[in-house]
Protein backbone atom coordinates (compact mmCIF):
# COMPACT_ATOMS: atom_id res chain seq x y z
CA UNK A 1 0.00 0.00 0.00
CA UNK A 2 1.27 3.38 -0.95
CA UNK A 3 1.48 6.14 1.87
CA UNK A 4 1.47 10.19 1.32
CA UNK A 5 5.24 10.13 0.80
CA UNK A 6 5.23 8.09 -2.35
CA UNK A 7 3.52 10.69 -4.12
CA UNK A 8 4.97 13.24 -6.05
CA UNK A 9 4.27 16.93 -6.25
CA UNK A 10 4.83 17.93 -9.47
CA UNK A 11 1.17 18.13 -10.84
CA UNK A 12 1.65 16.59 -14.32
CA UNK A 13 3.80 13.61 -13.25
CA UNK A 14 2.65 10.38 -12.40
CA UNK A 15 0.88 10.41 -8.75
CA UNK A 16 2.42 7.16 -7.38
CA UNK A 17 4.26 4.00 -8.87
CA UNK A 18 1.09 2.47 -10.17
CA UNK A 19 0.24 5.42 -12.14
CA UNK A 20 3.42 5.62 -13.38
CA UNK A 21 3.21 1.76 -14.98
CA UNK A 22 -0.41 2.44 -16.36
CA UNK A 23 0.95 5.23 -17.66
CA UNK A 24 3.51 3.37 -19.84
CA UNK A 25 0.95 0.84 -20.81
CA UNK A 26 -1.48 3.54 -21.76
CA UNK A 27 1.08 5.16 -23.72
CA UNK A 28 2.31 1.77 -25.34
CA UNK A 29 -1.03 0.30 -26.29
CA UNK A 30 -2.29 3.54 -27.88
CA UNK A 31 0.95 4.38 -29.73
CA UNK A 32 1.09 8.43 -27.83
CA UNK A 33 3.83 9.64 -25.71
CA UNK A 34 3.74 9.03 -21.98
CA UNK A 35 3.24 12.40 -21.39
CA UNK A 36 0.00 12.66 -23.72
CA UNK A 37 -1.89 10.21 -20.74
CA UNK A 38 -3.99 12.02 -18.17
CA UNK A 39 -6.04 10.34 -15.16
CA UNK A 40 -8.05 13.49 -16.46
CA UNK A 41 -8.72 13.32 -20.19
CA UNK A 42 -11.29 10.73 -21.45
CA UNK A 43 -10.41 7.62 -23.49
CA UNK A 44 -11.74 8.45 -26.86
CA UNK A 45 -9.73 11.99 -26.39
CA UNK A 46 -6.48 10.25 -25.55
CA UNK A 47 -7.07 8.14 -28.69
CA UNK A 48 -8.24 4.72 -27.19
CA UNK A 49 -9.69 2.28 -29.70
CA UNK A 50 -11.59 -0.69 -28.83
CA UNK A 51 -7.94 -2.41 -30.41
CA UNK A 52 -6.08 -0.09 -28.09
CA UNK A 53 -8.83 -1.13 -24.62
CA UNK A 54 -8.01 -4.91 -25.57
CA UNK A 55 -3.92 -4.58 -25.95
CA UNK A 56 -4.02 -2.34 -22.73
CA UNK A 57 -5.90 -4.89 -20.58
CA UNK A 58 -3.26 -7.84 -22.58
CA UNK A 59 -0.36 -5.40 -21.17
CA UNK A 60 -2.01 -4.95 -17.38
CA UNK A 61 -2.60 -8.30 -16.77
CA UNK A 62 1.54 -9.27 -18.30
CA UNK A 63 2.31 -6.63 -16.14
CA UNK A 64 0.65 -5.96 -12.95
CA UNK A 65 -1.74 -8.66 -12.53
CA UNK A 66 -1.74 -11.86 -14.47
CA UNK A 67 -3.56 -13.81 -12.27
CA UNK A 68 -6.52 -11.06 -12.42
CA UNK A 69 -9.98 -12.47 -13.75
CA UNK A 70 -11.44 -10.31 -16.72
CA UNK A 71 -14.30 -8.67 -14.82
CA UNK A 72 -12.55 -7.69 -12.46
CA UNK A 73 -11.40 -4.59 -14.99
Amino acid sequence: RLGPSDRQSDSDAPITPLEACLREIFSEAFHVPPSSIDPNTSFGEMGGTSLGAMVAVKLIRERLYPSMAIGVL
